[in-house]
Protein backbone atom coordinates (compact mmCIF):
# COMPACT_ATOMS: atom_id res chain seq x y z
CA UNK A 1 0.00 0.00 0.00
CA UNK A 2 1.09 3.57 -1.24
CA UNK A 3 1.23 6.03 1.84
CA UNK A 4 0.15 9.03 0.08
CA UNK A 5 -2.84 10.08 -2.47
CA UNK A 6 -2.85 12.94 -5.00
CA UNK A 7 -6.00 15.02 -5.28
CA UNK A 8 -6.21 17.41 -7.65
CA UNK A 9 -7.30 20.71 -6.69
CA UNK A 10 -9.59 21.41 -9.56
CA UNK A 11 -11.72 18.67 -7.86
CA UNK A 12 -13.82 21.62 -6.89
CA UNK A 13 -14.26 22.66 -10.42
CA UNK A 14 -15.88 19.56 -11.47
CA UNK A 15 -19.66 19.66 -12.94
CA UNK A 16 -20.63 16.98 -10.09
CA UNK A 17 -18.55 16.62 -7.08
CA UNK A 18 -18.84 20.06 -5.63
CA UNK A 19 -22.67 19.64 -5.90
CA UNK A 20 -22.45 16.08 -3.70
CA UNK A 21 -24.09 15.56 -0.11
CA UNK A 22 -21.45 16.50 2.35
CA UNK A 23 -21.92 13.08 3.54
CA UNK A 24 -20.69 11.62 0.35
CA UNK A 25 -18.28 13.74 -0.06
CA UNK A 26 -16.69 12.59 3.05
CA UNK A 27 -17.10 9.49 2.21
CA UNK A 28 -15.05 9.60 -1.16
CA UNK A 29 -12.25 11.29 0.52
CA UNK A 30 -11.91 8.35 2.78
CA UNK A 31 -12.23 5.59 0.14
CA UNK A 32 -8.93 7.65 -1.45
CA UNK A 33 -7.35 7.44 1.99
CA UNK A 34 -8.19 4.59 3.81
CA UNK A 35 -5.53 2.18 5.04
CA UNK A 36 -7.43 -0.65 3.27
CA UNK A 37 -6.82 0.65 -0.46
CA UNK A 38 -3.92 0.54 -2.02
CA UNK A 39 -2.35 2.28 -5.33
CA UNK A 40 -4.85 0.76 -7.85
CA UNK A 41 -7.42 2.45 -6.83
CA UNK A 42 -9.03 -1.01 -6.88
CA UNK A 43 -9.65 -3.18 -3.45
CA UNK A 44 -11.40 -5.33 -1.60
CA UNK A 45 -13.29 -3.62 1.95
CA UNK A 46 -16.77 -3.96 2.71
CA UNK A 47 -19.28 -1.46 3.89
CA UNK A 48 -18.97 -2.42 7.64
CA UNK A 49 -15.32 -2.59 7.57
CA UNK A 50 -15.41 0.45 5.98
CA UNK A 51 -18.09 2.35 8.26
CA UNK A 52 -16.21 0.90 11.22
CA UNK A 53 -13.00 2.41 10.46
CA UNK A 54 -14.72 5.61 9.99
CA UNK A 55 -16.51 6.04 13.64
CA UNK A 56 -19.95 5.94 11.69
CA UNK A 57 -22.75 3.64 11.20
CA UNK A 58 -23.59 1.12 8.42
CA UNK A 59 -26.32 2.78 7.37
CA UNK A 60 -25.28 6.58 7.31
CA UNK A 61 -21.93 5.04 4.98
CA UNK A 62 -23.69 3.47 2.81
CA UNK A 63 -26.39 6.63 2.26
CA UNK A 64 -22.98 8.41 0.84
CA UNK A 65 -21.48 5.16 -0.74
CA UNK A 66 -24.49 4.55 -2.83
CA UNK A 67 -25.22 8.45 -3.82
CA UNK A 68 -20.85 8.39 -5.41
CA UNK A 69 -22.24 5.08 -7.45
CA UNK A 70 -24.90 6.52 -8.81
CA UNK A 71 -22.98 9.86 -9.75
CA UNK A 72 -20.64 7.50 -11.11
CA UNK A 73 -17.41 8.56 -8.96
CA UNK A 74 -17.09 3.81 -7.85
CA UNK A 75 -18.30 1.37 -8.66
CA UNK A 76 -18.43 -2.01 -6.23
CA UNK A 77 -18.54 -5.68 -6.82
CA UNK A 78 -20.92 -6.65 -3.79
CA UNK A 79 -20.01 -10.64 -3.65
CA UNK A 80 -16.67 -9.57 -3.72
CA UNK A 81 -16.57 -6.87 -2.12
CA UNK A 82 -14.21 -4.99 -4.10
CA UNK A 83 -14.25 -1.28 -4.30
CA UNK A 84 -13.34 0.44 -7.62
CA UNK A 85 -12.44 4.11 -7.46
CA UNK A 86 -13.45 5.96 -11.43
CA UNK A 87 -10.10 7.99 -12.53
CA UNK A 88 -7.73 6.86 -9.66
CA UNK A 89 -4.65 5.94 -11.40
CA UNK A 90 -4.81 9.25 -14.24
CA UNK A 91 -4.01 11.03 -11.03
CA UNK A 92 -1.87 9.01 -9.41
CA UNK A 93 0.28 7.66 -12.19
CA UNK A 94 3.50 5.93 -12.01
CA UNK A 95 6.62 7.68 -10.91
CA UNK A 96 8.90 5.32 -12.48
CA UNK A 97 9.00 1.70 -14.16
CA UNK A 98 9.44 0.31 -10.58
CA UNK A 99 6.58 1.79 -9.65
CA UNK A 100 4.47 -0.05 -12.33
CA UNK A 101 6.11 -3.17 -11.82
CA UNK A 102 5.45 -2.95 -7.58
CA UNK A 103 1.06 -2.90 -9.57
CA UNK A 104 1.15 -6.66 -9.85
CA UNK A 105 2.03 -7.72 -6.86
CA UNK A 106 -1.07 -5.53 -5.13
CA UNK A 107 -3.47 -6.58 -8.72
CA UNK A 108 -2.22 -10.46 -7.94
CA UNK A 109 -4.03 -10.64 -4.94
CA UNK A 110 -7.30 -8.73 -5.85
CA UNK A 111 -10.30 -10.73 -5.69
CA UNK A 112 -11.69 -12.38 -9.64
CA UNK A 113 -14.04 -9.49 -10.05
CA UNK A 114 -15.39 -7.94 -13.36
CA UNK A 115 -13.89 -5.07 -11.33
CA UNK A 116 -10.54 -6.47 -12.04
CA UNK A 117 -10.41 -6.43 -15.07
CA UNK A 118 -11.54 -2.87 -15.62
CA UNK A 119 -8.68 -1.87 -13.18
CA UNK A 120 -6.33 -3.42 -15.53
CA UNK A 121 -7.48 -1.36 -18.34
CA UNK A 122 -7.21 1.77 -16.79
CA UNK A 123 -3.36 0.93 -15.45
CA UNK A 124 -2.88 -0.29 -19.22
CA UNK A 125 -4.41 2.69 -20.92
CA UNK A 126 -2.56 5.52 -18.01
CA UNK A 127 1.02 4.75 -20.16
CA UNK A 128 -0.19 5.79 -23.01
CA UNK A 129 2.29 8.62 -23.97
CA UNK A 130 5.09 7.01 -21.50
CA UNK A 131 8.64 5.82 -22.40
CA UNK A 132 9.68 2.31 -23.38
CA UNK A 133 10.71 1.53 -19.97
CA UNK A 134 7.30 1.86 -18.65
CA UNK A 135 5.76 -0.41 -21.17
CA UNK A 136 8.57 -2.80 -20.62
CA UNK A 137 7.94 -2.85 -17.08
CA UNK A 138 3.82 -3.42 -17.93
CA UNK A 139 4.63 -6.40 -20.15
CA UNK A 140 7.34 -7.65 -17.80
CA UNK A 141 5.00 -7.67 -14.77
CA UNK A 142 1.79 -8.66 -16.16
CA UNK A 143 2.72 -11.68 -17.75
CA UNK A 144 0.35 -14.78 -18.88
CA UNK A 145 0.40 -16.31 -15.82
CA UNK A 146 -1.03 -13.19 -13.65
CA UNK A 147 -3.84 -12.62 -16.58
CA UNK A 148 -5.44 -15.74 -15.38
CA UNK A 149 -6.84 -14.10 -12.55
CA UNK A 150 -8.73 -11.38 -15.47
CA UNK A 151 -12.29 -12.73 -16.52
CA UNK A 152 -12.17 -12.61 -20.44
CA UNK A 153 -15.00 -12.73 -22.93
CA UNK A 154 -15.14 -16.62 -23.08
CA UNK A 155 -16.22 -16.36 -19.43
CA UNK A 156 -18.57 -13.76 -19.43
CA UNK A 157 -22.09 -15.60 -20.19
CA UNK A 158 -20.97 -17.58 -16.71
CA UNK A 159 -20.65 -14.64 -14.96
CA UNK A 160 -24.04 -12.57 -15.91
CA UNK A 161 -25.73 -13.51 -12.94
CA UNK A 162 -22.40 -12.22 -10.43
CA UNK A 163 -22.23 -9.14 -12.72
CA UNK A 164 -26.08 -8.29 -11.29
CA UNK A 165 -24.17 -7.85 -7.75
CA UNK A 166 -21.81 -5.35 -9.27
CA UNK A 167 -23.45 -2.16 -8.67
CA UNK A 168 -22.28 0.48 -11.30
CA UNK A 169 -23.16 3.68 -12.75
CA UNK A 170 -21.37 5.25 -16.15
CA UNK A 171 -18.51 7.12 -14.79
CA UNK A 172 -18.66 11.14 -15.37
CA UNK A 173 -14.68 10.43 -17.00
CA UNK A 174 -14.32 7.11 -18.39
CA UNK A 175 -11.56 5.25 -18.25
CA UNK A 176 -11.13 4.01 -21.69
CA UNK A 177 -8.29 5.04 -23.33
CA UNK A 178 -8.68 9.08 -23.84
CA UNK A 179 -9.27 10.62 -27.41
CA UNK A 180 -5.56 11.34 -28.88
CA UNK A 181 -5.70 15.08 -29.09
CA UNK A 182 -3.00 17.77 -30.24
CA UNK A 183 -0.48 18.26 -26.98
CA UNK A 184 1.12 21.70 -26.73
CA UNK A 185 4.55 20.65 -26.30
CA UNK A 186 4.71 20.96 -29.92
CA UNK A 187 4.56 25.17 -29.59
CA UNK A 188 7.14 25.04 -26.24
CA UNK A 189 9.53 23.05 -28.36
CA UNK A 190 9.65 25.46 -31.11
CA UNK A 191 9.85 28.11 -28.31
CA UNK A 192 12.67 26.57 -26.35
CA UNK A 193 16.12 27.72 -27.48
CA UNK A 194 17.99 25.17 -26.62
CA UNK A 195 17.16 21.44 -28.77
CA UNK A 196 18.26 18.60 -26.90
CA UNK A 197 16.63 15.28 -25.85
CA UNK A 198 13.28 16.24 -27.34
CA UNK A 199 12.11 12.22 -26.28
CA UNK A 200 12.52 12.29 -22.48
CA UNK A 201 11.25 16.18 -23.02
CA UNK A 202 8.17 14.90 -23.92
CA UNK A 203 7.76 12.16 -21.24
CA UNK A 204 8.14 14.75 -18.28
CA UNK A 205 5.81 16.98 -20.40
CA UNK A 206 2.93 14.85 -20.40
CA UNK A 207 4.04 13.28 -16.92
CA UNK A 208 3.77 16.46 -14.82
CA UNK A 209 0.15 17.23 -17.70
CA UNK A 210 1.95 20.65 -18.67
CA UNK A 211 -0.55 21.33 -21.68
CA UNK A 212 -2.71 22.92 -19.05
CA UNK A 213 -0.07 24.99 -17.91
CA UNK A 214 1.55 25.31 -21.45
CA UNK A 215 0.49 29.59 -21.65
CA UNK A 216 2.33 30.12 -18.69
CA UNK A 217 6.30 28.11 -20.04
CA UNK A 218 5.79 30.04 -23.31
CA UNK A 219 5.79 32.88 -21.89
CA UNK A 220 8.18 32.43 -19.24
CA UNK A 221 10.35 31.10 -22.05
CA UNK A 222 10.13 34.32 -24.42
CA UNK A 223 11.08 36.50 -21.34
CA UNK A 224 14.21 34.63 -20.16
CA UNK A 225 15.34 34.77 -24.25
CA UNK A 226 14.95 38.20 -23.97
CA UNK A 227 15.79 39.34 -20.18
CA UNK A 228 17.24 36.46 -18.50
CA UNK A 229 21.05 37.84 -17.67
CA UNK A 230 22.07 33.78 -17.77
CA UNK A 231 20.59 32.99 -20.89
CA UNK A 232 21.89 35.50 -22.41
CA UNK A 233 25.12 34.83 -21.99
CA UNK A 234 24.44 31.42 -23.16
CA UNK A 235 24.01 29.52 -19.71
CA UNK A 236 20.24 27.81 -20.82
CA UNK A 237 19.48 24.60 -18.34
CA UNK A 238 18.66 21.24 -20.73
CA UNK A 239 14.71 21.48 -21.77
CA UNK A 240 14.50 18.36 -19.10
CA UNK A 241 16.15 20.47 -16.55
CA UNK A 242 13.65 23.15 -17.11
CA UNK A 243 10.55 21.23 -17.21
CA UNK A 244 11.85 18.42 -14.40
CA UNK A 245 12.62 21.07 -11.70
CA UNK A 246 9.92 23.43 -13.01
CA UNK A 247 12.20 26.18 -13.55
CA UNK A 248 9.60 28.75 -14.63
CA UNK A 249 8.99 29.65 -11.26
CA UNK A 250 12.89 30.47 -11.29
CA UNK A 251 13.69 34.75 -10.64
CA UNK A 252 14.63 36.37 -13.31
CA UNK A 253 17.90 37.91 -13.48
CA UNK A 254 17.45 41.06 -15.06
CA UNK A 255 20.89 42.26 -16.77
CA UNK A 256 22.41 46.02 -15.77
CA UNK A 257 22.33 46.29 -19.77
CA UNK A 258 18.25 45.72 -19.94
CA UNK A 259 17.41 44.13 -22.66
CA UNK A 260 20.59 42.44 -24.22
CA UNK A 261 18.77 42.22 -27.77
CA UNK A 262 17.89 45.57 -27.37
CA UNK A 263 21.50 46.92 -26.25
CA UNK A 264 22.66 45.16 -29.31
CA UNK A 265 20.94 46.71 -31.76
CA UNK A 266 21.61 49.91 -30.73
CA UNK A 267 25.21 49.59 -30.15
CA UNK A 268 25.30 48.54 -33.96
CA UNK A 269 23.54 50.82 -35.08
CA UNK A 270 25.71 53.90 -33.57
CA UNK A 271 28.80 51.98 -34.85
CA UNK A 272 27.63 52.27 -38.38
CA UNK A 273 29.07 55.23 -38.79
CA UNK A 274 32.52 54.98 -36.75
CA UNK A 275 36.32 54.69 -38.56
CA UNK A 276 37.83 51.56 -38.06
CA UNK A 277 39.96 52.85 -35.34
CA UNK A 278 37.34 54.06 -33.04
CA UNK A 279 35.44 50.61 -33.71
CA UNK A 280 37.91 49.30 -32.49
CA UNK A 281 38.55 51.86 -29.14
CA UNK A 282 34.63 51.08 -28.77
CA UNK A 283 35.03 47.33 -28.12
CA UNK A 284 37.81 47.57 -26.52
CA UNK A 285 35.74 50.00 -24.04
CA UNK A 286 32.90 47.02 -24.09
CA UNK A 287 35.06 44.88 -22.13
CA UNK A 288 35.48 47.28 -19.11
CA UNK A 289 31.35 47.01 -18.85
CA UNK A 290 30.74 45.08 -15.52
CA UNK A 291 27.63 43.68 -16.94
CA UNK A 292 29.78 41.78 -19.79
CA UNK A 293 33.06 40.77 -18.20
CA UNK A 294 34.10 40.13 -14.61
CA UNK A 295 38.07 39.81 -13.58
CA UNK A 296 39.26 36.38 -13.02
CA UNK A 297 42.54 37.47 -12.14
CA UNK A 298 44.10 37.54 -8.56
CA UNK A 299 43.82 41.00 -8.59
CA UNK A 300 40.38 43.19 -8.26
CA UNK A 301 38.54 45.40 -11.38
CA UNK A 302 37.97 44.27 -14.62
CA UNK A 303 39.97 42.48 -17.26
CA UNK A 304 40.10 45.05 -19.10
CA UNK A 305 40.77 48.42 -17.12
CA UNK A 306 40.26 50.76 -20.00
CA UNK A 307 43.69 52.32 -19.87
CA UNK A 308 44.58 51.20 -23.51
CA UNK A 309 44.29 53.25 -26.61
CA UNK A 310 44.70 53.41 -30.41
CA UNK A 311 45.57 55.98 -32.00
Amino acid sequence: MSRYRKIHCLIWNDDKFPFLSDKAQLVFFHLLTTPLSNQLGCFKAGLASLSEEKRCSVEGYREGFQELIKEGFIKYDERHLVVYINNFIKYNPPESPNVVKSWAITFNELPKSQLKLLCYQSLKAVLQGYGEGFHKAFTEAFGKGLLKGIPNQEQEQEQEQEQDNILSAPSPEPDDPPKKSKSRFDEFWAEYPKKINPKKSLEIWKRKRLDERADELIEDVRHRKKNHKRWLEGFIPDPTTYLNQERWQDEIEISNGGDYEQRNRNISQTRGGLTDRQKVNAALSDLNDTSWARARGPGEGNIYDGSIEID
